[in-house]
This record gives C-alpha cells, structure tokens and sequence, in this order.
C-alpha cells in the first residue's frame, strides 16, 4: 500500500540525506482503479505522498525527484500537468526524470524505420522536454523505444523481430543498428 511505501521510502531517505544522495519516487498518474492495490494512479500517489510528507518535509526538498514513464497519448507536454495536479500540494518544486518514452504502445509494421515515425517521436519528445518540471529524459530499455534495432545478421531484424524488406545491406550486418528514430535522438 501506498503508506507502506512511503514508510520505507523514508527511511532511506532520512538514512541516505547526510552523504548528499538524490531520490527519486516513482510516480503514476490516472482515474482507473486498475492497479494490484485497486486504487487509482492518483489516489496511490496522492496517499504515498502525504504519507512520506508526514516525515520528510517535500516542500523544503530539492534532492528528491519524481520519476515517469509516458507512454502513445501520455508523451505530450501536458500530462506533466496531469502529474503536477497530485504532486504540487506536497513537493511544490518537485522535477521530473522521465526514464521512459515510448510514442506508441505497439511497433506492428516496423514504423520505427520511417522518417515520418522519426519525425514524430522528435516532434512529441520536444514537446516533453519544453516543460521546465523536466530535468532529464533517459531511455532504460532501448529496443522498447524504437531508437535501435537488432539484426541477426541472416533474416531477422527489427525491434519486433521480424523481417523488414526495407532492410538491406549493411543494415542487415549482425549487431545493433539506428533506426531513423535512432538518429533524430541521437
């Protein structure tokens, strides 16, 4: 549960706060109760907070940033106003790592190695990334965000394993390749 959560959340960071270390909390934003616990996104992060606020005072603190994943409709710069609705009453200068970002929830058809998907996923992560609540965007499972793809070096390539005619030459050698989504992040 999320009080649960907020409690051992507390300890490390009440533990960790002299050597200087950041924090990072994981945050998710939503009405649907649809979560293990059947609370809502909001409702848990709501509860999470007031429950670490109890203890760590989030108003006064820098070092302790929410972390989010977006996902198809939610990499846009105004669902950081989704996550600032739940957030601001208890960490008012909380900023955002954002350690996913993935501008479609499935690859079908290989679109990742259009220009024209490159040129979306550049023109939705711009977007993101004007919302200065953003400190950074990571990438943590690099395959999921359609910036490289792997070949076998024989018949199979592409994110979602599976052959592509578009893939030719040197873009078939083993190993990893940019796909044109690849260059624009890159």
């Amino acid at each position: 549960l999320p009080e649960d959560y907020a409690a051992r959340a507390a300890d490390v960071i009440e533990g960790l706060t002299p050597l200087g270390v950041r924090f990072a909390l994981p945050l998710t934003s939503g009405r649907d109760n649809s979560t293990p616990t059947k609370l809502s996104d909001d409702e848990w992060v709501t509860r999470m907070l007031r429950a670490l606020s109890a203890r760590i005072d989030l108003k006064q603190r820098t070092d302790v940033y929410g972390v989010l994943h977006l996902y198809s409709r939610g990499v846009r710069a105004g669902t950081v106003d989704a996550f600032n609705k739940v957030v601001r009453p208890f960490a008012p200068n909380m900023r955002y790592l954002v350690t996913e970002f993935n501008i479609r929830h499935s690859l079908e058809g290989n679109p990742h190695l259009t220009n024209k998907y490159a040129m979306e996923f550049a023109r939705k992560v711009a977007d993101v990334m004007s919302r200065p609540e953003i400190e950074a965007m990571y990438t943590h499972s690099v395959p999921d965000h359609s910036i490289l793809y792997w070949s076998d070096g024989r018949r199979y390539a592409t994110v979602v394993g599976q052959r592509d005619d578009r893939l030719t030459g040197d873009a078939m050698k083993r190993g990893w390749h940019l796909t044109p989504t690849g260059k624009v992040y890159e």
